[in-house]
């Protein structure tokens, strides 16, 4: 593999491992992520289950760091409380919410096939 290439992977593993360190709610949408699979897993869900599964799971975590990116961007931009930051941290953490309802509908639709 070109040099460049795995120095994008350790790029792309560290922005992982700083979101993991310093994100409360990622580590919970780890944690329920993982749950969930591991529950999937033992209703036997079928591959195309499993993909719509995962591909919403991965929806909702790239929000999550969209969000938490967007959020260190302004920090930074304006450490002080200004009510234009304000807003678009609401929206961004509601654009995260839209994701996270939607998920959950998805898993309701999901699971429900095995009960």
């Amino acid at each position: 593999m070109p040099k460049k290439i795995l120095w994008s992977f350790g790029h792309a593993f560290r922005g992982l491992r700083s979101a993991l360190q310093g994100g409360r709610n990622f580590k919970i949408l780890i944690l329920a992520a993982i749950l969930i699979i591991a529950f999937a897993y033992y209703l036997h869900f079928t591959y195309l289950e499993f993909t719509v599964l995962i591909l919403t799971i991965a929806v909702v975590l790239f929000g999550e760091l969209i969000n938490t990116a967007l959020e260190q961007i302004l920090n930074m931009l304006e450490p002080n409380h200004h009510p234009l930051v304000g807003k678009i941290k609401d929206m961004a953490a509601g654009s995260v919410l839209v994701l996270a309802l939607g998920a959950f509908l998805v898993g309701i639709l999901l699971f429900s096939l095995h009960f």
